[in-house]
């Protein structure tokens, strides 16, 4: 687990790849609707709507004894493998309620809110468990990493959209 030890880095490190790739996409090409799957304004919808589910449990720990359910590089493995499709559970379907402008801003604010929480050492994790839909019951720790994973995940999907619609 030595290259996810430091949380803060991994934050950094995700974030940081996610907001290239948003950087890529203008608003023609956030609306664009490819041959199949997905737009991108739909999977930066569905991403948000994950991650506002995960924020508050992730950031209301408290006290301070991690422990993980899953082995952390596997769960990298699982949840960034783009050759083994999902289906997302109703409830996080895209709903395209906003703009790809009010998504990004809502993105930000929560990273950055991250941000704040883990250079200041104010995230616990404890061994409080929710259930995953796929991967089963994760503790606190295991969804920090999830948080993450799912984005990168889905920030390839983005990358083989941009690509289709490209013509890259």
């Amino acid at each position: 687990m030595a290259e996810f030890e430091n949380l803060y880095e991994l934050h950094m490190d995700y974030t940081g790849r996610f907001m290239t790739t948003l950087n890529r996409v203008s608003a023609d090409l956030a609306e664009a609707t490819p041959a199949s799957g997905w737009s991108l304004l739909q999977i930066f919808d569905h991403v948000i709507q994950v991650e506002s589910t995960v924020f508050p449990f992730i950031t209301t720990g408290a006290v301070q004894q991690p422990r993980t359910n899953w082995e952390t590089r596997r769960l990298l493995k699982a949840m960034v493998n783009r050759s083994f499709k999902v289906n997302s559970p109703k409830s996080f379907l895209p709903k395209s309620l906003h703009t790809w402008t009010e998504l990004h801003d809502q993105w930000l604010g929560s990273r950055m809110q991250l941000e704040q929480l883990l250079s200041a050492g104010r995230l616990c994790f404890d061994g409080q468990e929710m259930v995953h839909p796929i991967l089963g019951t994760l503790t606190r720790l295991d969804w920090f990493y999830v948080y993450y994973f799912h984005g990168e995940r889905h920030r390839l999907q983005m990358e083989e959209v941009i690509g289709r619609l490209t013509g890259i």
